[in-house]
């Protein structure tokens, strides 16, 4: 892919633009908030996000924390990307029209950030939470 240095240098993931193409776009995400330390994205669900038993795809929840979870971590002005992360499926996520994501940040270092990030249904039922790290590029 050409480009791709450049693009992690200069894009600012917590604008709404970057929602309207790529991997984000793809999956039906739209960001709903952002400030330093949080965000809050939501995903709209369609048969192509759920797996063989009918219920919504594990890596399509954690693809939506991981983006929520970024787009808190870059909100300082610092491009980051992910090094560890954990996620606890708590129930089936099943008969809602969004998940959403909602990233808040658990410290917030020179190179090193933790974000918790809490997936809901649209009735509020917790099913997941996520833990990620994240290492900043810009020094």
């Amino acid at each position: 892919m050409t480009g791709w240095p450049e693009m992690i240098t200069s894009c600012k993931y917590t604008e709404k633009q970057f929602f309207d193409k790529g991997f984000n776009h793809l999956l039906g995400m739209e960001l709903m908030d952002a400030e330093p330390g949080h965000s809050v994205i939501r995903m709209k669900i369609s048969s192509d996000h759920l797996n063989p038993n009918g219920v919504i795809h594990g890596g399509c929840m954690f693809a939506l924390a991981d983006s929520a979870g970024a787009n808190a971590a870059v909100s300082y002005g610092k491009q980051v990307v992910t090094v560890s992360s954990d996620i606890r499926y708590m129930r089936l996520a099943h008969n809602t029209e969004y998940l959403t994501a909602t990233a808040d940040e658990v410290k917030h270092g020179n190179t090193i950030m933790f974000f918790e990030v809490r997936i809901t249904t649209d009735d509020g039922t917790e099913v997941a939470r996520v833990g990620l790290t994240y290492y900043c590029l810009d020094k």
